[in-house]
């Protein structure tokens, strides 16, 4: 994975003559969301942390041990909505740079922008692709599915649990169970693999689709 520089966006938005200002708002609306996900991945492992380094006798179940799972579970879900919307940031961008006529800023998506980009060159047909592989993705997927349920239909449950032994993850922390949306399911998740590998793959995919607009615009 290649970073999407701003330095080398820039100069190619500066020598077609497209509003910088403007997509500079939506280049740092990108950025500022992936930093909250990373905050809240640093909270969640400092509340859990804190906790059980914190607290000689674990009681599980006692009010201190239910705040801790609970805040834990807001870093994570508030995670999930960030990295939910950064898609659609990202179609913002393409919309002012690629689209010969701009949708409405209001009716973009990144989906509904996939479908508008012209794929009669090879630049085009490469950014439709790394798109919809990005769109497909497990990992996306996942996320959209999980912030769709939970802002729309229901809270996703979840629960502690710890497992040490081989052929185990040697490991503790919540998970959030399984659930369905639009007839597929989505098995138990831990929580912290929504906030490390989730969280860095779809960033790897923004990065690379940022890098094939650059490829376009060349």
């Amino acid at each position: 994975m290649k970073a999407w520089k701003w330095e080398d966006f820039q100069k190619l938005c500066i020598k077609k003559g497209f509003n910088i200002p403007q997509i500079k708002e939506y280049w740092d609306t990108l950025l500022d969301k992936k930093d909250t996900i990373l905050f809240y991945e640093k909270k969640y492992k400092d509340t859990f942390n804190n906790f059980f380094s914190s607290n000689k006798k674990i009681i599980l179940g006692d009010l201190k041990f239910e705040k801790a799972m609970e805040e834990c579970k807001t870093y994570t879900i508030s995670a999930v909505l960030n990295l939910h919307s950064m898609p659609d940031t990202l179609a913002q961008i393409i919309n002012q740079t690629i689209l010969n006529k701009p949708l409405h800023e209001k009716s973009v998506d990144l989906q509904r922008i996939k479908d508008q980009i012209d794929n009669t060159t090879q630049e085009g047909k490469n950014l439709k692709y790394i798109i919809d592989i990005f769109i497909k993705c497990p990992e996306f997927q996942y996320i959209n599915a999980f912030a769709n349920t939970y802002k729309h239909i229901k809270v996703i449950k979840k629960y502690f649990h710890a497992e040490y032994g081989k052929s185990t993850r040697n490991e503790q922390g919540i998970v959030f169970k399984s659930f369905c949306y639009k007839n597929k399911s989505y098995n138990n998740t831990w929580a912290i693999d929504i906030l490390e590998p989730y969280s860095k793959k779809i960033f790897g995919y923004i990065s690379d689709i940022g890098n094939s607009i650059n490829k376009y615009l060349i």
